[in-house]
């Protein structure tokens, strides 16, 4: 998993480097603290789904999506549950059509 970077307050040329290499960047922001994020990949979808925790199961998401921001968003628990409650809507699921041949 990547290292989690305490990058407050991004350049544009930090984002656009973000981007280059990870694709697709959100920012999530709850008061005035924001975490930089990617989406995560199916590797670290499917760690997260062996943990018995669902707690954990973000953690290990939220931390694999990491990129930057302020890390008491990891560290403090109402932070951590804010963002948490958004990692769902950052793993995007193609709709699939089953057709019987």
């Amino acid at each position: 998993m990547a290292e989690v970077t305490n990058i407050i307050n991004p350049t544009a040329d930090d984002i656009a480097a973000w981007k280059t290499k990870h694709g697709d960047i959100f920012a999530v922001t709850i008061d005035s603290k924001t975490a930089y994020l990617k989406k995560p990949s199916r590797k670290s979808i499917g760690f997260s789904m062996s943990a018995k925790d669902p707690i954990k199961a973000k953690e290990i998401l939220l931390k694999d999506m990491w990129v930057g921001g302020d890390v008491a968003m990891l560290e403090e628990d109402s932070y951590f549950l804010g963002l948490a409650g958004k990692v769902d809507e950052l793993i995007e699921i193609k709709e699939a059509e089953v057709v019987k041949l």
